[in-house]
């Protein structure tokens, strides 16, 4: 039981690691221990989603400021 409760709290602070909301972590550690690994899978496959989704948008507003640092240098 004890290994069971050590791997929960590792999972937790994976997630938070990752930038998971608490909400996040209740259903993602609920799946796991209803042993539901396709919505353990689908939980982090939106996650992962949501962080590129970020990751593009950043880099479309640094692609702005490279733009115009480059116009300045004209």
């Amino acid at each position: 039981m004890k290994e069971t409760n050590y791997c929960i709290e590792e999972m937790r602070t994976n997630l938070q690691d990752a930038g998971c909301s608490e909400e996040f972590i209740d259903q993602f550690v609920h799946c796991f221990q209803q042993s539901n690994q396709r919505d353990q899978a689908n939980l982090l496959n939106q996650h992962k989603r949501q962080l590129n989704q970020a990751i593009f948008q950043k880099q479309k507003q640094i692609d702005c400021l490279d733009y115009l640092c480059f116009k300045l240098k004209l």
